[in-house]
């Protein structure tokens, strides 16, 4: 069995691959020629190809095609999921989802009767009580979704919640603070969801073989901050006083942010507009009219969030 990933060699991609792999599979890792493929283990089933998404798309696959065969399952993992620039992300997230479509058409290395697998957002279908995007990522990934919809291929769609584990950077500044004593807090009365990278790799894969549609992921609970800072006292073994945060100044700090990452021509880690959106009540789980895994999570928060420590510890990044 072939399933080729995009985006193999990131952070979920990576976990991804492994789980493929460890369940039998042949993985064509998908990346960019530049891509640092150092998260991928070496394995007599792994081949790592790189992609020229600017290029001939078409023509890519029919080569990949004669060379591996035809697909079990496409992955669509790659993305951008931080940008200053709106024309990315629907340039990365829906035009290339658009184009990679139309290239397995063409090229037939996916069988019409086999699946493709989208990696989405919870982002596509919005904050509690929203229920629809409110940021340009989230509109990407809800562009992409329509795009994938209107398509040739049985398709399933993942909208994980927050992702996080080893090789993970997006919690690193969380991290940090923690590592010094301190949690930055803004509501305590927020409501979060979480996802680790193992378990959702797992929740795909095995969903892969029996599902369709569009399935939403988290492990389960509903979390307030008083449960990462719990969380994180056990894993650092430290006690941690909470920081206040005023929402204006954090608002006012994120905007002078984005104006010196666009001056210098940098992608910044944290965004006034991701933060307005992650500062939003996330537990989708408890919204009866949406359709979730029931596939259990074996990774409790306190246990990825020991993996993930260990992770910046021993990468030096504390």
């Amino acid at each position: 069995m072939n399933v080729a990933i995009t985006g193999a060699n990131g952070f979920l991609g990576s976990y991804l691959t492994q789980e493929f792999l460890e369940a039998g599979f042949t993985v064509i890792a998908l990346v960019r020629k530049s891509a640092n493929c150092e998260s991928l283990s070496k394995h007599p089933s792994l081949h790592i190809e790189a992609i020229d998404y600017k290029s001939n798309l078409t023509d890519q696959f029919l080569s990949l095609r004669k060379k591996y065969g035809k697909l079990t399952y496409m992955i669509h993992n790659a993305g951008v999921t931080v940008s200053l620039s709106s024309m990315e992300y629907f340039l990365v997230n829906t035009k290339l989802t658009q184009n990679l479509i139309g290239a397995l058409e063409k090229s037939e290395w996916l069988p019409k009767e086999n699946k493709l697998i989208y990696v989405s957002s919870m982002a596509a279908q919005g904050p509690f009580g929203i229920d629809k995007p409110v940021s340009n990522y989230g509109r990407s990934k809800k562009d992409a979704e329509e795009i994938i919809r209107k398509g040739l291929f049985p398709f399933l769609m993942f909208r994980p919640t927050g992702v996080y584990g080893a090789r993970d950077i997006a919690f690193l500044p969380l991290f940090k603070l923690a590592n010094r004593g301190l949690y930055p807090l803004m509501s305590s009365e927020q409501k979060m969801s979480m996802i680790h990278a193992k378990d959702l790799a797992r929740i795909i894969r095995e969903e892969a073989y029996k599902s369709v549609g569009i399935i939403h992921a988290n492990d389960g609970n509903t979390y307030f901050h008083k449960d990462f800072i719990e969380a994180l006292k056990q894993v650092t073994g430290k006690k941690i006083k909470k920081l206040p945060i005023s929402p204006l100044v954090s608002k006012i700090s994120l905007g002078l942010s984005d104006l010196l990452h666009r001056s210098l021509k940098r992608r910044p880690g944290l965004t006034l507009e991701k933060f307005q959106e992650i500062s939003m009540d996330w537990h989708l789980h408890e919204n009866p009219n949406l359709l979730f895994s029931n596939i259990p999570c074996n990774i409790s928060l306190e246990e990825g969030f020991k993996d993930t420590y260990h992770y910046y510890k021993t990468k030096s990044m504390l």
